[in-house]
């Protein structure tokens, strides 16, 4: 069960954000076809992420689920540019285009009280990509990082601060898929109140 192919991501990610659900919701809300959806929720169900009980189904382990997306996908493979400038992190981000996405440990810090990063993280089509690099072209040579990745799988956000930022289940994913997990503590416990010993 490949969990990036798009239907495949519809459904898990609704499931993931859930917890607790039915198939007709399932349907309802993804549009996946009830034969496909009803595979991956028995799939899910065979290896022991799903269980169901008095006539819905909940997600019993939904960390070791969400920790599987590193397998099919790594961030790497989605980085478009890395740009080293002579700028501050609050300079980078004033100075880019309002329809950016943030993602990664920029998401993170606005989920999580202690995470601070020396990067800046987006997600940008080509056409976004041309923009920025005209926009930054005169600062690069510095050591604020600005990643920018392509858009792989679809990606769900959030308004927070004047910023466009992917939401907490996002965020987490893609951290996982970028081997950062271990700075998601605060994510796994306000999504499902799963707490992590030190």
């Amino acid at each position: 069960m490949k969990l990036t192919s798009k239907q495949t991501y519809k459904v898990i990610t609704y499931i993931l954000a859930n917890k607790k659900f039915t198939q007709t919701n399932i349907a309802e809300k993804t549009r996946v076809s009830w034969g496909r959806m009803n595979e991956i929720v028995q799939w899910l169900v065979s290896h022991g992420f799903v269980e169901k009980r008095s006539g819905n189904y909940e997600v019993i382990d939904p960390a070791n689920l969400v920790s599987l997306f590193s397998l099919y996908r790594n961030m790497n493979s989605a980085l478009l540019e890395r740009l080293p400038l002579r700028l501050t992190k609050k300079q980078v981000l004033e100075m880019l285009p309002k329809n950016i996405v943030l993602c990664l440990d920029s998401a993170l810090e606005f989920y999580s009280g202690y995470w601070d990063s020396d990067r800046v993280c987006i997600y940008a089509n080509n056409k976004q990509l041309k923009q920025i690099e005209n926009i930054f072209k005169p600062w690069v040579g510095g050591n604020t990082n600005l990643l920018v990745f392509k858009v792989d799988i679809p990606i769900e956000t959030e308004k927070i601060k004047g910023f466009v930022a992917t939401n907490k289940l996002r965020t987490l994913i893609d951290l996982i898929c970028d081997k950062k997990s271990h700075y998601a503590k605060d994510l796994y416990n306000q999504l499902w109140g799963l707490q992590f010993e030190e």
